[in-house]
């Protein structure tokens, strides 16, 4: 997280994979993440009305407090080589892996209010800059599982709105080359509509 990806950084690296379990274990190491999650709780009371239900909203909040520090170890990089690298991957929720809609809908909310964080995190970072250099555009790609063919529209469907995807759960040369094929297909109209397109990931699994 955070304090050694400083050092990663220096050493060349430019791409981050991690999961709500890395970012439980962030809170471990760097006990203050808990209080920005109180900070938040506090101004969105309506999630500890009924926190069973909202379990999975609760666990995107916590998840994305702990990503942003990350995201912000590598902003710099991500804007100088214009999100070509510097990416932090993001694990979509695995209970809505197989949901088109569900994935999609988790994917812009983490991204709305990453982009809404930045947006005023790069009024310092690119304090003195030409307007013309996009603010608050996240650097993000989001893990899609490929265990369903669910992953071909979800990847599809991320591309095409100019959000980056890294798809995960791949073993086979078959499958990685069809969710390749729906990054170029999504990709393909987002440039058709303006949209700028971000840097995109395969994860070979087939190691495991």
């Amino acid at each position: 997280y955070a304090i050694g990806l400083r050092w990663l950084r220096r050493l060349g690296y430019v791409q981050v994979s991690t999961n709500p379990v890395l970012a439980a274990i962030a809170y471990k190491d760097d006990p203050s993440l808990w209080e920005k999650f109180k900070d938040f709780l506090r101004k969105h009371p309506e999630l500890l009305k009924d926190p069973e239900s909202k379990a999975d909203e609760l666990a995107m909040a916590a998840t994305m407090l702990a990503l942003w520090p990350n995201m912000e170890v590598f902003r710099p990089v991500a804007i100088l080589k214009d999100f070509t690298d510097g990416m932090i991957s993001y694990q979509l929720n695995p209970n809505v892996a197989n949901s088109v809609e569900g994935s999609l809908s988790d994917a812009l909310k983490i991204y709305t209010a990453t982009q809404e964080y930045f947006k005023k995190y790069d009024d310092y970072l690119l304090w003195g800059w030409p307007l013309s250099v996009e603010r608050g555009r996240p650097n993000i790609v989001f893990k899609v599982a490929g265990s369903s063919p669910a992953a071909i529209d979800i990847t599809r469907e991320l591309e095409a709105r100019g959000m980056g995807t890294n798809n995960t759960v791949t073993y086979t040369v078959s499958q990685e080359a069809r969710l390749i094929l729906a990054k170029m297909e999504g990709m393909a109209r987002a440039v058709k509509r303006g949209i700028k397109t971000t840097k995109v990931y395969e994860t070979t699994m087939g190691g495991r």
